[in-house]
């Protein structure tokens, strides 16, 4: 019996061992198997944060680039803004300088207008009197016409006078002119 004390203890043992081993080698492949399931999904998950961190990248630039040309736009807009006000401004200074230039231009013209035309009432007034004195002066030539007409009838109708061979400048009358 004393062999018994020793088999059955080691027969036991060898049957555990054999089960615990088939327990264990199921259970290391469990494991490996269960390790590379976990492997493998943290493999496809740094995968896919590595192409979710390529593709933000990618987005990232895209946006910048984006925002880059928005911004060239913008500033490209703001000079042409600026540049349209500048000359606007301009051309409002050149309309002003103009307005001045011309409101002196008319004030000048306007003094030279007010001379000329005093000028021109002065001269109208010298043409009325010279032709006025021009009328007086036909109708005095008439009158004076007809005062030597009448004179002459008068000096003709005069009887010669009996000094008239002594008077050096004594014109002969018709009257007293020898055929």
């Amino acid at each position: 019996m004393r062999k018994t004390y020793w088999i059955a203890p080691l027969v036991a043992l060898l049957i555990f061992a054999v089960v615990y081993g088939q327990f264990r080698r199921e259970q290391r492949t469990r494991e490996q198997a269960r390790t590379a399931q976990v492997q493998a999904e943290r493999k496809a998950q740094a995968d896919a944060e590595i192409e979710a961190r390529r593709l933000a990248v990618v987005e990232a630039v895209r946006v910048q680039s984006q925002r880059q040309k928005e911004r060239a736009d913008r500033e490209a807009d703001a000079r042409l803004q600026q540049q349209e006000r500048q000359r606007a401004l301009a051309a409002c200074a050149q309309a002003l300088h103009e307005q001045q230039t011309l409101t002196h231009q008319l004030a000048v013209l306007k003094k030279e207008l007010t001379a000329e035309q005093a000028a021109l009432a002065q001269l109208a007034a010298t043409r009325r009197s010279a032709l006025a004195e021009q009328v007086f002066l036909r109708q005095f030539l008439v009158q004076a016409e007809a005062n030597v007409r009448a004179l002459a009838a008068v000096i003709a109708k005069l009887p010669p006078p009996a000094d008239s061979a002594r008077l050096p400048n004594a014109t002969p009358t018709p009257a007293t002119k020898k055929p």
